[in-house]
């Protein structure tokens, strides 16, 4: 699916994005969505990244360093 090096994706704003969607989710009428947020909180970098994909996140453009 995805030919990446999971080093060199930026997790933290990987986690910060899925942690907005997740918020925004929860003042949309969705309050369960709020676990999902304490649960990044506590994530691996491999659980993120699951999430994320899971999620049909494009880890691409989370890569460091990219060249444009």
């Amino acid at each position: 699916m995805y030919d990446l090096d999971y080093d060199k994706i930026d997790i933290e704003r990987l986690r910060s994005d899925l942690a907005d969607e997740f918020g925004a989710a929860t003042y949309s009428g969705f309050p369960v969505a709020m676990v999902d947020v304490f649960d990044l909180d506590n994530a691996t970098d491999e659980e993120v990244i699951g999430k994320a994909l899971n999620m049909g996140y494009d880890l691409n453009k989370y890569q460091k360093n990219k060249n444009f």
